[in-house]
């Protein structure tokens, strides 16, 4: 099991791990993650032929050698991937190590980068790299290709066949989480080595057990809803009322105005009139206020799971005005998710 870029303090805080733990245990078990997650390799080889690593590699990244533990050369300086020098600490935005968890091949068929360690402006640190910076890095240390995941696919991977569609790619990428977030709707995918072949198996999400998103409980969750009813059960109460006093005031001027003063008939018709056109007023009041209950009890649950993407807990600015339908196809939409999502993407720059 090798080290991913957000098994850190500072990436399980600003993603909600810490939270969760919390609340589910407590902070002694979230500790415990933090302590294991330390331990972790950086990398390791694959049949002595694949460097398989989170991320990418970096321009400080020169040979890798096999051994008991991997071990790295940064900068002339020889440190062990396992060693406390290169894993058992906090990786900073400015570390070498972080390129390994952070970086990314172009996204160019044939592998063009210009420069050919370009910044990663999606990551917000670390780079990008290309043909021309990995096969020397390759063919120097013998390896014939890098395996890494840090990167949401269709399909659950990727060949990055920089050399020509006939050769063996020069970086795979296989991304094991089938319907990331729950919606972007993707495959997730593994390779399997046996022997000397090399396959990949796709597969598609599970159902899951239905749980309430950002640890929201029945009672919170059910607030919508429960509102929506006691509105109805209220104005119901109101227009009972309204109908029987308008009733009640008809009876009573009928009676006491005796046949022959008709010069309050105009005024007996007016009060029958307003008094309808009260009742008219409460059911446009009662009808848009079941309508804003029924839409929030039903939309809840799709605010909700869209909340989920950004760690600020907010949808996209505008989404609730385009209506039920936007929303929905917003959870579906795989291309949207993943562009709303690209903040996700970022090192975050506050310290845990």
């Amino acid at each position: 099991m090798l080290r991913g870029n957000h098994e850190s303090l500072q990436m399980s805080t600003f993603f909600n791990f810490k939270e969760e733990c919390e609340r589910k245990y407590d902070v002694s078990l979230y500790n415990a993650f933090i302590e294991s997650f330390y331990q972790l390799p950086l990398a390791c080889l694959v049949n002595k032929k694949f460097l398989a690593v989170h991320g990418g590699f970096s321009p400080d990244l020169k040979t890798v050698v096999s051994s008991s533990s991997l071990a790295c050369q940064y900068k002339g300086a020889e440190q062990s991937a396992g060693d406390a020098a290169g894993r058992t600490h906090v990786v900073g935005l400015a570390a070498h190590l972080s390129d390994i968890l952070w970086s990314d091949p172009i996204d160019d068929d044939k592998g063009e980068c210009d420069p050919i360690f370009k910044p990663n402006n999606v990551r917000s640190c670390s780079y990008y790299f290309g043909k021309k910076a990995l096969a020397p890095f390759l063919k120097k240390n013998n390896v014939l290709a890098i395996i890494r995941a840090h990167e949401s696919l269709p399909d659950g991977y990727k060949m990055h066949r920089w050399n020509g569609p006939a050769e063996f790619p020069m970086v795979i990428t296989v991304f094991s989480a089938p319907n990331y977030c729950d919606v972007y709707g993707n495959k997730g995918a593994v390779i399997k080595f046996e022997k000397n072949s090399l396959n990949i198996q796709q597969y598609t999400a599970s159902k899951h057990p239905y749980h309430l998103q950002n640890y929201m409980d029945v009672f919170t969750w059910s607030i919508p809803y429960v509102c929506s009813k006691i509105i109805e059960i209220m104005l119901s109460i109101c227009k009972k009322g309204v109908a029987d006093e308008i009733e009640s005031k008809t009876e009573d001027v009928n009676v006491n105005i005796p046949k022959s003063k008709y010069r309050n008939h105009h005024r007996i018709c007016d009060i029958e009139e307003q008094d309808k056109g009260d009742v008219e007023d409460n059911e446009d009041v009662q009808s848009a206020a079941v309508s804003f209950g029924r839409d929030v009890r039903e939309n809840s649950a799709i605010i909700e799971e869209l909340k989920g993407l950004c760690p600020d807990k907010k949808i996209p600015r505008g989404l609730l005005m385009e209506g039920t339908g936007a929303l929905r196809d917003a959870v579906e939409a795989f291309s949207k998710a993943k562009k709303w999502d690209l903040v996700n993407e970022r090192r975050p720059t506050k310290k845990p």
